[in-house]
């Protein structure tokens, strides 16, 4: 069409232009005109961006390992050939304490441009807080990382607590459910799951517990012990992520109790993800 030739025209005449006062100007200034020449028609040079990935031990930590590598080392530098993208997983020599972690991620991650990760957000309310560059989560979700004056680096790929939160208690309130226990973890994700289910949930909250993740078998079954004699309704809420060694000990606490067959089970959208449950909570709702 006779503007867009018109534009190219005009487009190529401007750049034309500019090479030749270039040319004049080196030319007048003394300097060879091939070095200029080389430079213009040179192709620029890619910018990098390290991307560092916070391993957090986890039950699917393999996983989404895997998931970041191939995501950025195939799809990114086949669709975006603007900038060379590199990859690794910041080291933290398996440390489950997150403000120890949160140490030993900047040590290491003084080079990194962008962190991905972690995954839980009891590790990226600490990271998050003293980076100085962006942090990125896959699966972070606690409600208190919306704060952008303590959090102004973070941001996520996937939902807030109090949507899901939202969700379960409209299922419940639709059940006709006046009473609810809660049991979470003692973490980010666990408080912050069980707080937005204690503000949206429309009855009583009988029981609501929170257990730290050294929580023995014992102790988590002396708990479940008293909920089970005292509660007159038969609803609990497990406010509580697939946690290595804790969440295995829960479920086995809940057999072991007698309690799991006899209430209905409402399970956070972390443990329905993880199919190794299954054989602790089939037949919940998620």
């Amino acid at each position: 069409p006779p503007v867009t030739t018109g534009a190219l025209l005009l487009s190529s005449v401007m750049k034309h232009s500019v090479l030749v006062i270039l040319i004049v100007i080196a030319l007048a200034s003394g300097f060879t005109t091939t070095p200029m020449l080389a430079a213009a028609a040179a192709a620029p040079t890619k910018p990098t961006a390290h991307l560092c990935y916070i391993y957090f031990p986890h039950a699917i930590a393999t996983v989404s390992v895997w998931h970041m590598h191939h995501s950025i080392n195939h799809y990114y530098k086949r669709e975006d050939d603007a900038v060379n993208f590199t990859f690794r997983v910041v080291e933290q020599e398996g440390n489950k304490n997150p403000n120890v972690a949160a140490r030993a991620v900047l040590q290491d991650g003084g080079d990194c441009d962008i962190f991905l990760g972690p995954l839980a957000s009891s590790f990226s309310t600490s990271v998050s807080p003293v980076a100085n560059v962006p942090v990125i989560s896959e699966g972070a979700t606690a409600t208190t990382l919306k704060d952008k004056v303590l959090y102004p680096m973070f941001s996520r790929v996937t939902l807030a607590d109090d949507a899901p939160a939202l969700a379960m208690t409209d299922v419940m309130n639709h059940l006709g459910i006046k009473k609810l226990s809660i049991l979470c973890m003692d973490d980010a994700f666990g408080k912050s799951l069980a707080a937005e289910v204690r503000h949206n949930f429309k009855g009583d909250i009988e029981f609501d517990f929170c257990f730290k993740n050294t929580a023995t078998k014992e102790e988590m079954m002396e708990t479940m012990q008293v909920i089970k004699d005292q509660s007159t309704t038969k609803a609990i809420m497990l406010a509580m992520g697939p946690a290595v060694g804790f969440t295995p000990r829960m479920g086995e606490a809940l057999i072991e109790t007698g309690i799991y067959g006899e209430f209905t089970f409402f399970l956070s959208d972390a443990l329905c993800t993880e199919v190794s449950n299954y054989h602790f909570f089939d037949g919940s709702i998620c």
